[in-house]
């Protein structure tokens, strides 16, 4: 496993290290098992071979409730460490092999992490009623613990128009949702694999034929 502490998240090189590796963001996806998994693989196979420029990947991915994220999350950081008196430490990326990896919104201490959410004041405020996570926020917390190989994950939900202005739930390991991430992420990586391994012999052979 390899952290890298030295990128920064939203970065083209945070963009270049996750290019071709399956991520906490598509845990849901993965552990479906469905054709769902294929359209992201031609997505990953697209974004690798393509020649399009860091602005023009980002800008895809790029929408209100993550510009809002991008904005509150040096703030939701601060505040949970002064209401847990946890420390976080920030990371760009953790990567297990050449298809897998997550990008946590913080290490805590030796055994946990940490997911920052900043949902708007309507979801914000269904969240304190229902005190129910939404399972594809679960999924990915699921695999960032089952990537980093930690026990826990603090889900941190943060909105400053609210008081108090954060909903806390730990979330830990369970064991059934690892075991079933470790099998439908082994698919998956040899299906991408096995994908890219024939698209690479396509692509060698066409440039020969054009030189």
């Amino acid at each position: 496993m390899i952290i890298h502490n030295e990128i920064k998240q939203g970065s083209k090189e945070w963009y270049d290290i996750k290019k071709l590796k399956f991520t906490a963001s598509h845990a849901s996806t993965i552990l479906a098992r469905g054709r769902g998994v294929q359209t992201l693989i031609k997505q990953m196979l697209a974004e690798y071979y393509s020649s399009g420029n860091y602005e023009e990947y980002s800008d895809k991915y790029k929408n209100s409730n993550m510009q809002r994220g991008n904005d509150y999350e040096a703030k939701a950081r601060a505040v949970y460490e002064l209401e847990t008196g946890n420390k976080v430490q920030q990371v760009g990326f953790i990567e297990t092999d050449e298809f897998e990896g997550c990008s946590p919104d913080g290490l805590v201490n030796e055994e946990g992490l940490l997911e920052i959410k900043n949902p708007n004041d309507n979801r914000f405020l269904q969240l304190i009623l229902d005190e129910k996570i939404d399972k594809e926020y679960l999924d990915q917390m699921q695999m960032q613990i089952y990537v980093s190989k930690r026990a826990w994950c603090d889900f941190f939900a943060f909105n400053p128009n609210f008081t108090p202005c954060y909903y806390i739930k730990r979330i830990h390991a369970d064991l059934g949702t690892q075991v079933a991430l470790a099998q439908a992420l082994q698919e998956a990586k040899e299906k991408l694999k096995s994908q890219k391994d024939i698209l690479d012999k396509k692509l060698i052979a066409e440039r020969s034929k054009n030189e």
